[in-house]
Protein backbone atom coordinates (compact mmCIF):
# COMPACT_ATOMS: atom_id res chain seq x y z
CA UNK A 1 0.00 0.00 0.00
CA UNK A 2 1.32 3.40 -0.77
CA UNK A 3 1.07 5.62 2.01
CA UNK A 4 2.27 9.04 0.49
CA UNK A 5 -0.13 11.38 -1.04
CA UNK A 6 2.66 12.37 -4.14
CA UNK A 7 4.10 10.12 -6.40
CA UNK A 8 7.60 11.40 -6.96
CA UNK A 9 9.76 9.06 -8.45
CA UNK A 10 13.42 8.84 -6.80
CA UNK A 11 14.83 9.13 -9.96
CA UNK A 12 13.53 12.96 -10.26
CA UNK A 13 15.38 14.17 -7.05
CA UNK A 14 18.59 12.27 -8.42
CA UNK A 15 18.26 14.55 -11.39
CA UNK A 16 17.80 17.47 -9.51
CA UNK A 17 20.90 16.87 -7.61
CA UNK A 18 22.68 16.11 -10.74
CA UNK A 19 21.70 19.29 -12.28
CA UNK A 20 22.77 21.48 -8.91
CA UNK A 21 26.13 19.40 -8.59
CA UNK A 22 27.11 20.34 -12.31
CA UNK A 23 25.89 24.42 -11.66
CA UNK A 24 28.55 23.95 -8.54
CA UNK A 25 25.38 25.35 -6.58
CA UNK A 26 25.79 28.02 -3.82
CA UNK A 27 25.07 27.30 -0.24
CA UNK A 28 21.81 28.44 1.23
CA UNK A 29 21.33 30.28 4.15
CA UNK A 30 21.06 27.19 5.89
CA UNK A 31 25.58 27.20 4.91
CA UNK A 32 24.85 23.89 2.94
CA UNK A 33 27.67 23.08 0.54
CA UNK A 34 27.23 20.83 -2.39
CA UNK A 35 29.86 18.96 -1.01
CA UNK A 36 28.48 18.87 2.48
CA UNK A 37 25.28 17.52 0.71
CA UNK A 38 27.42 15.03 -0.99
CA UNK A 39 29.32 13.85 2.42
CA UNK A 40 26.08 11.88 3.26
CA UNK A 41 24.40 11.92 -0.45
CA UNK A 42 22.21 8.78 -0.26
CA UNK A 43 20.89 9.49 3.51
CA UNK A 44 20.07 13.32 2.34
CA UNK A 45 18.64 12.36 -1.07
CA UNK A 46 16.23 9.68 0.38
CA UNK A 47 15.39 12.13 2.84
CA UNK A 48 14.35 14.71 1.05
CA UNK A 49 12.27 12.57 -1.50
CA UNK A 50 10.46 11.36 1.74
CA UNK A 51 9.49 14.68 2.96
CA UNK A 52 8.46 15.86 -0.85
CA UNK A 53 6.70 12.82 -0.90
CA UNK A 54 4.92 13.85 2.02
CA UNK A 55 4.07 16.93 2.02
CA UNK A 56 5.61 17.79 4.33
CA UNK A 57 8.99 19.45 2.40
CA UNK A 58 9.04 23.05 3.15
CA UNK A 59 12.21 24.71 1.82
CA UNK A 60 13.84 27.10 3.64
CA UNK A 61 14.26 31.25 3.24
CA UNK A 62 15.96 32.22 0.09
CA UNK A 63 19.31 34.48 0.67
CA UNK A 64 17.74 37.70 -1.17
CA UNK A 65 20.57 38.95 -3.84
CA UNK A 66 20.50 41.29 -6.47
CA UNK A 67 21.78 40.09 -10.18
CA UNK A 68 23.14 42.67 -12.36
CA UNK A 69 21.35 43.48 -15.86
CA UNK A 70 22.95 41.21 -18.35
CA UNK A 71 23.16 42.76 -22.11
CA UNK A 72 22.04 40.59 -25.05
CA UNK A 73 20.80 43.66 -27.22
CA UNK A 74 24.18 45.03 -28.20
CA UNK A 75 25.08 41.40 -30.03
CA UNK A 76 21.69 41.56 -31.54
CA UNK A 77 21.69 45.17 -32.59
CA UNK A 78 24.16 44.33 -36.19
CA UNK A 79 21.12 42.45 -37.41
CA UNK A 80 18.67 45.42 -38.06
CA UNK A 81 18.52 49.18 -37.97
CA UNK A 82 17.26 49.80 -34.90
CA UNK A 83 16.50 47.08 -31.19
CA UNK A 84 14.33 48.23 -28.29
CA UNK A 85 15.80 46.79 -24.96
CA UNK A 86 13.15 46.61 -22.64
CA UNK A 87 14.01 45.82 -18.61
CA UNK A 88 10.61 45.18 -16.77
CA UNK A 89 11.81 47.44 -13.87
CA UNK A 90 10.84 45.57 -10.85
CA UNK A 91 9.68 42.22 -12.31
CA UNK A 92 11.28 39.76 -10.01
CA UNK A 93 9.76 41.40 -6.36
CA UNK A 94 6.10 42.16 -8.04
CA UNK A 95 5.09 39.22 -9.64
CA UNK A 96 1.98 38.27 -8.56
CA UNK A 97 1.90 34.31 -7.54
CA UNK A 98 -1.82 33.49 -8.48
CA UNK A 99 -0.72 34.72 -12.32
CA UNK A 100 2.13 32.66 -12.01
CA UNK A 101 0.58 29.48 -10.74
CA UNK A 102 -1.48 30.01 -13.57
CA UNK A 103 1.29 29.69 -16.17
CA UNK A 104 2.77 26.76 -14.82
CA UNK A 105 -0.49 25.06 -14.38
CA UNK A 106 -0.05 25.44 -18.45
CA UNK A 107 2.80 23.03 -18.64
CA UNK A 108 2.60 20.72 -15.18
CA UNK A 109 -0.61 19.37 -13.28
CA UNK A 110 1.69 17.39 -11.25
CA UNK A 111 0.45 18.71 -7.84
CA UNK A 112 3.33 17.95 -5.79
CA UNK A 113 5.15 20.24 -8.22
CA UNK A 114 2.91 22.95 -8.01
CA UNK A 115 2.74 23.01 -4.47
CA UNK A 116 6.56 23.23 -4.06
CA UNK A 117 6.78 25.86 -6.22
CA UNK A 118 3.60 27.64 -4.40
CA UNK A 119 6.11 27.24 -1.07
CA UNK A 120 9.23 28.36 -2.48
CA UNK A 121 7.45 31.68 -3.81
CA UNK A 122 5.84 32.16 -0.38
CA UNK A 123 9.68 31.51 1.10
CA UNK A 124 10.63 34.34 3.39
CA UNK A 125 13.84 36.28 1.99
CA UNK A 126 16.66 36.33 4.73
CA UNK A 127 18.10 39.73 4.12
CA UNK A 128 22.04 40.59 4.93
CA UNK A 129 21.01 41.74 8.04
CA UNK A 130 19.72 37.77 8.52
CA UNK A 131 15.85 39.25 9.36
CA UNK A 132 13.33 37.48 7.44
CA UNK A 133 10.78 39.45 5.38
CA UNK A 134 7.92 37.85 4.13
CA UNK A 135 6.80 37.69 0.93
CA UNK A 136 2.89 37.41 -0.83
CA UNK A 137 4.77 38.35 -4.46
CA UNK A 138 7.76 38.37 -6.12
CA UNK A 139 10.55 35.24 -7.21
CA UNK A 140 13.20 35.89 -5.19
CA UNK A 141 16.35 37.10 -7.53
CA UNK A 142 18.70 34.60 -6.76
CA UNK A 143 16.26 31.99 -5.84
CA UNK A 144 16.98 28.55 -7.92
CA UNK A 145 13.48 28.29 -9.32
CA UNK A 146 13.27 32.23 -10.29
CA UNK A 147 14.61 32.27 -13.66
CA UNK A 148 12.99 29.29 -14.47
CA UNK A 149 9.42 30.70 -13.16
CA UNK A 150 10.06 34.59 -14.77
CA UNK A 151 11.03 32.66 -18.00
CA UNK A 152 7.74 30.92 -18.05
CA UNK A 153 5.85 33.85 -17.42
CA UNK A 154 7.14 35.80 -19.60
CA UNK A 155 6.29 33.43 -22.42
CA UNK A 156 2.66 32.81 -21.35
CA UNK A 157 2.91 36.69 -21.45
CA UNK A 158 5.06 38.90 -23.00
CA UNK A 159 5.94 36.62 -25.87
CA UNK A 160 2.38 35.53 -27.07
CA UNK A 161 1.05 39.38 -26.74
CA UNK A 162 4.24 39.88 -29.20
CA UNK A 163 3.22 36.77 -31.10
CA UNK A 164 -0.79 38.05 -31.49
CA UNK A 165 -0.34 41.55 -31.69
CA UNK A 166 2.51 42.02 -33.83
CA UNK A 167 2.99 39.09 -36.05
CA UNK A 168 4.79 40.61 -38.47
CA UNK A 169 7.77 42.44 -36.13
CA UNK A 170 10.91 40.53 -36.20
CA UNK A 171 11.30 39.47 -31.95
CA UNK A 172 13.32 36.90 -30.28
CA UNK A 173 12.48 36.38 -27.34
CA UNK A 174 15.57 35.98 -25.04
CA UNK A 175 15.28 36.91 -21.64
CA UNK A 176 18.22 37.43 -19.47
CA UNK A 177 17.24 36.98 -16.10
Amino acid sequence: MDTKPYRISKSVVWEAWTCVKANKGAPGVDGQTVEGFERKLKDNLYKLWNRMSSGSYFGKPVRLCEIPKVGVARQRCWQFDWVIDLDIQGFFDSIDHGLMLGALRKYTAEPWLLLYVERWLKAPGQGTDGKLAPRDRGTPQGGVISPLLANIFLHEAFDRWMQEEFPTLPFVAEWCL
